[in-house]
C-alpha cells in the first residue's frame, strides 16, 4: 500500500533537502552509530534492517541509555527536519534530540519536544526545528532510551534535512512558487520521500514510471488544495535502475522528474 498524502503549509516547513547523516537505514549495520550505557545496561544490533537497543538496566536518568550519531553539521539559522521510525517492545517514552556533542551539550531542537511516546507498532515522528544556536560542526543526534523503562526500543530510517526554500524546477533552481518535484534522497535504495507542490486547487496524480515506460506506481489522493505535499514511496521489489516521477493535475502532466534506483 502507498502512504497518504500530508498535506504541509506552502511556507513552512519547507522542502527536505539533502540527507545528512550517515546510514540512517541501517543498510551498513550500526556503521557511524554508537551505543553506551553509563549507567544502564544491555547490548545493541541490527537485525532485519532495524536496530534493537536491548535494555538490561535502565539507569536512573534518559541518557544513561545512548544511541547517538555524531559529526552532524548543522548552520545558523537554517531549519531542519529530525525524523525516525521507532517502536518499543511495550508501551514507553524515549527522548529524541538533536545538540551539541561535547560539555555543556546544550539541545538544537530548541522548543520542540524530544520527548515521543513509543506503542508496539512502528510510527513515524518528525521534529521541526529552527537552529538558533551558532553554526555546529559536531552536533549529535541522540535517542535517550534510559530511566522511564526497560523495554526494548527499535529504531530504523533515521533522517536529517534542511528545509530549503528553494526547489528544483526543470533542472534548475526557483522559487518555491513554480511547480516542482524534489526528492528526499537521491540515489536512493529503500525508499524516498517525493515532495511536491500544487498551485491551484485541482484532482492530482502522483505517477511513477520505469525507464521503459511501464507504469509501477500511482497515488491518487484526489482533490488537493494549494500547497505543498509529500509522498513516501518504497521500493518493495523494484529492480534498480532510472524511474521517472510524473505529477498530473487536472488530466495534465505538469512535471516530471528522473530518479535513481541503487541496490
Amino acid at each position: 500500500p502507498v502512504d497518504p498524502v500530508d498535506p504541509v503549509d506552502p511556507v513552512d516547513p519547507g522542502i527536505p533537502g539533502d540527507e545528512i547523516l550517515l546510514n540512517g537505514d541501517f543498510s551498513q549495520g550500526d556503521t557511524h552509530w554508537d551505543l553506551e550505557f553509563h549507567e544502564g545496561s544491555g547490548s545493541g544490533a541490527v537485525t532485519n534492517g532495524v536496530y534493537r537497543v536491548r535494555i538490561n538496566g535502565a539507569g536512573s536518568l534518559p541518557w544513561h541509555v545512548q544511541f547517538s550519531q555524531s559529526g552532524v553539521r548543522l548552520e545558523q539559522g537554517k531549519q531542519y527536519r529530525f525524523s525516525f521510525d521507532a517502536r518499543a517492545e511495550s508501551n514507553r517514552t524515549m527522548q529524541a534530540n538533536i545538540g551539541m556533542g561535547n560539555d555543556p551539550y546544550t539541545t538544537h531542537i530548541g522548543g520542540a519536544d524530544g520527548t515521543v511516546n513509543l506503542t508496539t507498532t512502528m510510527q513515524r515522528f518528525d521534529i521541526y526545528f529552527t537552529m538558533t544556536n551558532s553554526t555546529d560542526n559536531n552536533s549529535r543526534v541522540e535517542f535517550n532510551a534510559g530511566s522511564t523503562s526497560s523495554a526494548d526500543v527499535y529504531i530504523d530510517n533515521v533522517s536529517v534535512v534542511e528545509m530549503t526554500t528553494n526547489v528544483l524546477k526543470n533542472g534548475a533552481f526557483d522559487k518555491r512558487s513554480d511547480q516542482f518535484i524534489r526528492l528526499s534522497t537521491a540515489p536512493w535504495s529503500s525508499h524516498t520521500t517525493i515532495s511536491f507542490n500544487v498551485l491551484q486547487k485541482n484532482n492530482v496524480v502522483l505517477q511513477v514510471f520505469d525507464i521503459t515506460g511501464r507504469l509501477v506506481d500511482s497515488h491518487w489522493p484526489g482533490v488537493l488544495d494549494r500547497g505543498i505535499y509529500h509522498h513516501t514511496f518504497h521500493r518493495n521489489s523494484l529492480p534498480s535502475g532510472v524511474y521517472y516521477v510524473r505529477l498530473n493535475t487536472g488530466n495534465k502532466n505538469v512535471m516530471n522528474r528522473r530518479m535513481v534506483l541503487m541496490d
